[in-house]
């Protein structure tokens, strides 16, 4: 079956829950951003996040679909990544900088985030610890580049290695990933 997607406004970066039943969107209207979060069973739309100051989105769900992290921009910052608890009126920064941090995506396991961040100077890929990070661990080696405009980062199913796109935005880079006692990533490939 089909349904049209409940609306005031214009609808972005919507996430699949990682059991695939529910849905969470940006909607933004005239001076308000929404996250808004809907089942796919029928239940009742709810909005998990909403404000007329700051631009945010979601960006990837926790493996166990407990929270969702959310790219927002920060003032002094250009884009940091944090947390969003369903039912909770707060976010947790994750990782915040000056710079631009994007494109989480957690390890199956859920204990790992893979993200990009040009906090050196350009777009490079990190891996750091959740939900405290413990200092990002670089990945990429010579800059990582964007697909429709954000960065591509993808885990292999069983979490030893790593796939990004190279800085001229057409090479895929592989990298060998040790999530032992710390990060630690093989030479990008």
């Amino acid at each position: 079956t089909s349904a049209a997607m409940p609306s005031q406004g214009s609808l972005f970066a919507a996430k699949w829950t990682p059991n695939d039943r529910g849905l969470a969107w940006l909607e933004q209207v005239p001076g308000l951003n929404r996250i808004i979060y809907l089942s796919v069973d029928g239940g009742d739309r709810k909005t998990l996040l909403e404000s007329s100051q700051w631009y945010f989105e979601p960006t990837a769900w926790v493996p166990d679909g407990k929270a969702l992290m959310i790219s927002q921009g920060v003032p002094g910052h250009l884009r940091d990544l944090l947390i969003l608890t369903p039912g909770q009126t707060e976010t947790r920064i994750w990782v915040g900088t000056p710079a631009q941090e994007e494109s989480p995506t957690f390890s199956n396991d859920g204990r790992w985030v893979a993200y990009a961040s040009d906090i050196s100077g350009r777009r490079e890929v990190y891996i750091d610890a959740f939900p405290s990070p413990r200092g990002p661990k670089r990945v990429s080696s010579s800059g990582a580049g964007s697909l429709a405009g954000a960065a591509f980062v993808a885990w292999r199913q069983d979490d030893r290695e790593l796939y990004y796109l190279g800085s001229d935005g057409t090479s895929m880079f592989a990298c060998d990933i040790d999530l032992g006692a710390g990060p630690s990533a093989g030479v990008p490939r």
